[in-house]
């Protein structure tokens, strides 16, 4: 456990984000909430000033909450991210001085944006003031009346992103680890389900599937796969990525995906999706012979086209019921 825990770190974001608007009150409803329940109700939120930079800053700091996805996992508050580690090529990269690199200049972004829109602040409420008056008189001036101040604001507003180390904690007798193994034990688990949750709700269509970001999607669930094997004596972590490996090659670099190739595909994500599959001891991809599977899609296909012609024309001709798959054209698919 010590040597696991030597090459982790927990990065967490601490963040508090205005979402620019404020609590109504029972005197901002005036003689609409006579004769509301408000011992069972509770009053919505009115919007003090534009909201677009609170989008901006809560992509900010999805985009961060990606990068650290893409390399770590869910950790207590935050994400266990390796500061190390040596993918099965051999190549050695440094996981987390990699992946702050990336965060750090976007935290620099969202210090700037905070310090612009708390200068600008004071405009900001005036300008929306102004624009819901016009539509609704007598709102603006409740905007104004309950519109924090900048102070308020600027202690509601940051966003940090911290790095410690994973340590033992003290033994207390009675007390032990304080969940420390059970927690580094279902890791494995919640990395699957991490990966898995990417496609859960994946329902491409044959024709429709863009084949370049499918590909930047494998490759990313790919490397984090390798990334944290590491965390998993069982082997079923770098197996996921073995598999994305092995398809890889048959998904073209653009275009969409047709035939076999959308076929192979599918069998793939069908697989990545499942978390329970995922865990199995035994891996297959939806459990059949591919090479039978795309032969009965392609005679799928094929066959009512063929039919048609037959029945539109008498003279015999020659049909082709089936698509002829080779070894070449799966590359390595087994497993």
């Amino acid at each position: 456990m010590s040597t696991v825990l030597a090459n982790l770190q927990v990065v967490s974001i601490d963040s508090i984000i205005f979402g620019g608007e404020t609590t109504l009150s029972v005197e901002d409803l005036g003689d609409a909430a006579r004769d509301l329940p408000l011992d069972i109700i509770k009053l919505g939120t009115q919007e003090i000033v534009d909201k677009k930079f609170v989008r901006e800053i809560k992509n900010k700091k999805n985009a961060i909450k990606r990068i650290l996805m893409n390399c770590g996992t869910r950790y207590k508050d935050g994400y266990a991210v390796p500061v190390k580690v040596t993918l099965p090529s051999g190549t050695e990269i440094e996981v987390l001085k990699s992946a702050m690199a990336e965060i750090r200049p976007i935290e620099n972004e969202i210090s700037i944006m905070v310090a612009k829109f708390l200068t600008e602040y004071p405009r900001l409420v005036q300008e929306w003031a102004a624009k819901v008056e016009a539509k609704y008189p007598g709102w603006g001036v409740k905007i104004l009346n309950s519109a924090p101040s900048v102070q308020r604001v600027e202690k509601r507003l940051y966003l940090n992103v911290d790095v410690e180390g994973v340590t033992l904690p003290v033994d207390i007798p009675g007390v032990g680890d304080g969940g420390l193994s059970r927690r580094l034990s279902s890791m494995p688990e919640g990395i699957i389900n991490e990966i898995s949750a990417e496609f859960r709700h994946w329902e491409g269509k044959e024709g429709s599937v863009n084949s370049a970001e499918l590909r930047a999607k494998l490759k990313k669930l790919k490397s984090k796969a390798e990334t944290l094997s590491f965390l998993d004596g069982s082997g079923k972590i770098i197996r996921i990525a073995q598999l994305i490996n092995d398809i890889l090659p048959n998904i073209p670099e653009s275009g969409k995906l047709k035939g076999v190739q959308f076929l192979m595909a599918q069998g793939l994500i069908e697989k990545l999706k499942c978390p329970e599959d995922l865990m199995a001891d035994e891996l297959e991809i939806g459990g059949f012979d591919l090479c039978s599977e795309v032969q009965d899609k392609s005679e799928e296909i094929q066959e009512p086209k063929a039919l048609e012609e037959v029945e539109n024309n008498p003279t015999p001709i020659a049909v082709q019921t089936a698509v002829e798959v080779s070894e070449d054209d799966l590359g390595e698919f087994s497993f």
